[in-house]
């Protein structure tokens, strides 16, 4: 990875992005625009270009100048990229937002937010910030996991499953015969269905509900996150495990109970 921490210092090429979710007029960039300027002459910095999209920041297919502005970034064509606010610069998550720092980053670019001081490539704040995203991502993709497997199960107990369809017959009947003593043959006589399809139905597997992370887990991820903020882990430990005896159990909640805890504490 390089070091960015002294190049956008010296930087004198900059680029600015920003966005408004309308083409209907009713929402200007002119007003981000202009603090933009403002604030990059403040440092010094020379605007190179701007790159201005009219369209929803949940994904990056219909915001062009968001596309070039990384074809650019990949070319070196500046040395830093100013937003007004990170919900400007993107709102497809944290998990993809995460990857779109990551990408500046890679690509020996800065990054700084006029509004979010803390967001800034180069800022003492720099890996901390990092640290919470990629804790934040990561529960990100653990939940989009569990949505997946939940899907998965409430369609395997709704008797769907992918691939070839299955046939349609009483696969409780099928158990029951079994049960009573009946051979594969009879049972497929019985319910009307090929002895294969009799097997598979016995063979069918009990579905199991999909189970959400452990608590423990979370209570770990949000420690780390607090330790990348320069708290002890001793005093995150506690305070994490106050706020989950209080009743926080979801990440983002015990990592705000467990926050405000440590700058009470503080």
């Amino acid at each position: 990875m390089i070091d960015l921490t002294n190049m956008v210092a010296q930087s004198k090429t900059t680029a600015i992005y920003a966005r408004v979710s309308t083409k209907d007029g009713r929402q200007d960039a002119e007003n981000q625009l202009r603090q933009l300027r403002e604030f990059c002459t403040s440092q010094g910095w020379t605007v190179c270009r701007e790159y201005i999209d009219h369209a929803s920041g949940k994904n990056d297919t219909g915001r062009p100048e968001f596309q070039r502005l990384f074809e650019d970034a990949a070319q070196r064509k500046f040395d830093l990229v100013v937003f007004w606010a990170l919900d400007r610069f993107s709102r497809e998550g944290v998990l993809a937002t995460l990857q779109y720092l990551q990408r500046l980053s890679g690509y020996g670019i800065g990054y700084r937010s006029f509004t979010e001081g803390y967001l800034d490539s180069c800022g003492m704040f720099k890996d901390a910030v990092i640290g919470i995203l990629a804790v934040v991502a990561k529960q990100e993709r653990i939940r989009i996991s569990e949505r997946v497997q939940a899907g998965l199960h409430r369609a395997r107990a709704a008797g769907r499953v992918g691939g070839r369809p299955r046939g349609v017959f009483d696969r409780a009947r099928v158990q029951e015969l079994r049960q009573q003593g009946l051979s594969i043959g009879e049972i497929a006589a019985e319910v009307g269905v090929p002895r294969t399809s009799v097997h598979r139905a016995l063979k069918q597997p009990t579905v199991v509900p999909c189970v959400a992370s452990p608590l423990l887990a979370v209570q770990e991820d949000v420690i780390s996150a607090l330790v990348n903020l320069k708290c002890s882990r001793a005093a995150a430990e506690k305070a994490v495990h106050a706020a989950a005896d209080g009743g926080a159990m979801e990440f983002d909640g015990l990592f705000r109970t467990a926050l405000q805890r440590v700058q009470s504490a503080a």
